[in-house]
Parts: C-alpha cells; structure tokens; sequence
C-alpha cells in the first residue's frame, strides 16, 4: 500500500471514530429517557455531545448570569454580566437547546412546528414542574 492510500485510511477511520462519539436521538426519546430515569440518563449522557432532531414547540430568549473576576492595582473585582442567549424548546417539552450569543440567527430561522435537527452538548437533566427537562447548551443547526 503506498504511503498515500496508508493516510487516505487512516484518515477515513480517525473520521469515522469522531462520527461515531456523536450519539442521534430525537427529542421524544430524550425526553422519555430522562422522564424514565433521571440519575441513569444524568450519568450516561451529561457532558456528551449529541445530534437531537425534533419538532419546534417554541422559541424565545432567556437570560445568562455569570460573575467575572478581573485582577487590577492589587485588588480583585467581581462584575456580574448578563448575556441574552436564544431558547428553542422541542416537542414533547421537555427538550431545552440554548444557542449562544454569536448563533442567536439560527436559533431566529427555526419556526414553530418545523423539523430541527440540532448539534448539541447535553448540560444536564432538571425536575421542573411535573417533568425532568433535558437542558442541552452551545446549540447550533445541524446542515441538513
């Protein structure tokens, strides 16, 4: 095999293994799976990268405090910012994608009852009101 094929394969099968750490589910299965067991889902799927792919229930925008701590003539200072992040809620409700700031138009395009398919990472799993919400974080469109 020549050096140039040898690359070409390897090449393929680091891609391949990338594609493979991404997982697929649909928003109805995402939210079964918290709503069913909340501890197993946090545990097996918290911090992972996920495709979800669902109906758009919702948009709107929601609200990100942080506190940030700057060093300058000697003293530390604390600043508390606020940052308006875009919120898509997907069927059956309980699936919550927040986009960043920089990706606040893709998050504008999607309409209400429109199929999505988001790149995202799972944050974590909530109990709200009568329901465990799958909140998921840096959201962006999957290209179709």
């Amino acid at each position: 095999m020549r050096l140039g094929a040898r690359s070409t394969v390897a090449l393929a099968v680091l891609l391949w293994a990338g594609c493979a750490t991404t997982q697929h589910l649909t928003a109805t299965e995402l939210a079964r799976r918290a709503s069913e067991a909340p501890i197993a889902a946090q545990s097996e799927l918290a911090g992972k990268d996920v495709v979800v792919q669902g109906v758009v229930r919702g948009t709107t925008l929601a609200q990100r405090e942080s506190i940030v701590g700057q060093q300058g003539l000697g003293q530390i200072v604390a600043e508390r910012r606020s940052e308006t992040l875009s919120l898509v809620v997907l069927e059956p409700g309980a699936v919550l994608c927040y986009f960043e700031p920089e990706d606040i138009a893709q998050a504008a395009d999607l309409k209400e009852g429109q199929t999505a398919s988001l790149d995202c990472k799972i944050d974590s799993f909530r109990r709200s009101d009568n329901q465990v919400e799958a909140v998921l974080v840096g959201c962006r469109r999957k290209a179709p």
